[in-house]
């Protein structure tokens, strides 16, 4: 797997995740966004779950919460819509 590939997936994934559990993270600057927007990736390129993230994903489009096992589940979490 090539080095953009390996950030797609995870782009994907991060992206999935959010619109799973109706997470908007708040607009700033394009800057912030990119940064923010990095930041979860970069965590979720961490991820040791991959497999059980894209069957959960697959399996349940809306979640109550994210898994234990996600790096980014109080980012996410913190930012949902109507909590």
């Amino acid at each position: 797997m090539g080095f953009f590939d390996k950030f797609s997936d995870s782009t994907e994934s991060v992206i999935r995740m959010a619109r799973s559990l109706n997470a908007d993270p708040p607009f700033g600057s394009v800057q912030e966004n990119a940064a923010a927007l990095r930041e979860l990736v970069t965590k979720c390129e961490t991820c040791t779950n991959k497999d059980g993230c894209a069957e959960l994903l697959a399996d349940a489009p809306e979640l109550t919460q994210a898994p234990g096992y996600c790096v980014n589940k109080s980012t996410l979490e913190a930012s949902r819509k109507n909590r």
